[in-house]
């Protein structure tokens, strides 16, 4: 296999991944903007609340853990199912 090939393997594959930020970045975007109005339908200022994604919550319309930001800084009690963000 020659150089040429090489690089243009890596181009074709860094292109790709370039490529798979943008689909994820608009992804997470779209995500944020539905997470926020749901938060927003049920009384939550979404400025005020952390969605960390780092645990599913099945009392949550999220289906993940939320924290008050402000009120909870540690995360020490999901809004919905009042768990820690931090679980041992």
């Amino acid at each position: 296999m020659g150089t040429l090939l090489i690089d243009e393997n890596i181009a074709k594959a860094k292109a790709a991944v370039v490529e798979a930020k943008k689909v994820e970045a608009a992804a997470n975007a779209m995500l944020q903007r539905a997470y926020c109005k749901v938060l927003a339908d049920l009384g939550f200022d979404p400025a005020t609340i952390v969605i960390p994604g780092t645990w599913d919550c099945e009392e949550s319309p999220l289906a993940t853990c939320a924290y008050h930001f402000y009120e909870d800084p540690c995360r020490d009690k999901c809004v919905f199912c009042e768990a820690p963000e931090e679980r041992r």
